[in-house]
């Protein structure tokens, strides 16, 4: 193992700024490379090779769970389960650790669109840090910041969430795992890059003639409970839905065609190496695994990895309607607790361009065949309960 962040991989890192933030002499910048994605870049003349970097990378620090807890929830609170993508289980947990006086680190868009992680401190920025955004969160020094309230702050409870790799990365910042940090890392299929986003953006913007404001994956007033079913676009003047089964830029991040190239060989995408004290996600196939439980609002899947996500659990209980399952219900439709994105063909071209060729020949790319939209887009018509009743029928 060399001394210096500089000996990892690109294939390996994450780009989730421990090395940055950790480096006693400010030698360490991450910045986007071509194709969007933070990379970390050396000062090597100002490098006194301590290897701090090294040592708080993630890719060297992984975590092994034992016995888990896996559950299906739902929050009890309509409003609030239907401002969330899933089941709520993080807007639960949230509601939690704010009564309590603490703080709270998420993905939030700011009012660029850009996706980075920010502090929450009380119930009317929560709105901020919930709902799925498949595209990279710029950890920004939320670290840094992190350990700078746990030491001044002894008593306030912190929660951070995000990826597996970027709760890794805080640990692995802070080399240990403080008793007042609460962390959970979703499901998480593999992340897309600003710039592709941003460069889609551009191109809706463009359809639309008016400046994007708004952009929301997965809200629930549009298609309900859904994956890959519709999102929502906001201009000043118009709203404008995206059905995501067509659309260039869900479909292609569905399809696993965009992602960060360590993301197809990702380490945390084994539901024995989990690094959250929880994971959460969506509870795909809840309605063939506990059908009396499924519920068209949506049903969440988590995993309580320890005895830190157990207590934060017992803590919050009730506010959920929930079920014991197994991992094996719970990976059944959720592969990526098994196993990494496969990498496609298409992804080592698909950002070529992303500078050079103009906006709508670029997004061109992203669109699946014409015959397989077809198909996707008249499947995404069909209701979700009818759905349910034609899997039921072929099973028999």
């Amino acid at each position: 193992m060399s001394n210096t962040i500089s000996s990892v991989k690109k294939e390996e890192c994450y780009g989730c700024r421990s090395c940055e933030q950790i480096c006693p002499k400010q030698c360490i910048s991450v910045l986007p490379d071509n194709e969007g994605f933070l990379y970390p870049s050396v000062n090597e003349d100002v490098c006194i090779k301590c290897g701090l970097c090294v040592k708080h990378c993630p890719i060297f620090n992984k975590t092994e769970n034992t016995n888990p807890i896996y559950l299906g929830l739902r929050l009890k609170d309509d409003k609030e389960l239907s401002e969330s993508a899933s089941g709520g289980v993080f807007a639960g947990f949230a509601d939690y650790i704010l009564e309590n006086g603490g703080v709270i680190f998420g993905c939030a868009f700011d009012e660029n669109l850009q996706a980075r992680h920010i502090k929450v401190d009380n119930k009317a920025e929560l709105k901020l840090i919930k709902g799925s955004k498949y595209v990279t969160s710029d950890t920004r020094e939320t670290y840094r910041e992190v350990a700078e309230i746990l030491k001044n702050y002894p008593e306030k409870i912190v929660f951070y969430t995000g990826t597996p790799c970027q709760i890794s990365g805080l640990y692995s910042f802070l080399g240990k795992k403080p008793e007042k940090l609460f962390t959970a890392d979703i499901i998480c299929h593999g992340v897309p890059s600003q710039k592709l986003f941003n460069k889609y953006i551009e191109w809706l913007s463009k359809k639309t003639n008016d400046k994007i404001i708004y952009y929301g994956f997965r809200d629930k007033d549009v298609s309900g409970w859904t994956c890959g079913g519709k999102t929502k676009t906001k201009t000043k003047t118009k709203t404008k839905t995206i059905n995501g089964a067509v659309d260039p830029y869900y479909s292609s991040f569905m399809r696993g065609e965009t992602y960060r190239q360590s993301c197809y060989q990702c380490a945390f995408a084994d539901i024995k190496k989990r690094s959250g004290d929880i994971t959460m996600g969506d509870f795909w196939g809840i309605e063939t695994a506990h059908p009396k439980f499924y519920s068209s609002k949506g049903v969440s899947c988590c995993m309580l990895n320890n005895d830190k996500g157990k207590f934060l659990f017992e803590k919050n209980r009730s506010r959920f309607e929930f079920i014991e399952t197994s991992a094996d219900k719970i990976t059944r439709k959720n592969g990526n607790l098994l196993h990494p994105t496969k990498k496609p063909t298409v992804r080592d071209t698909i950002y070529n361009g992303i500078d050079d060729l103009p906006v709508e020949k670029f997004i061109s790319k992203l669109y699946a065949p014409l015959p397989k939209r077809i198909v996707r887009y008249m499947i995404s018509l069909i209701p979700s309960e009818l759905k349910i009743v034609i899997k039921r029928i072929l099973k028999l």
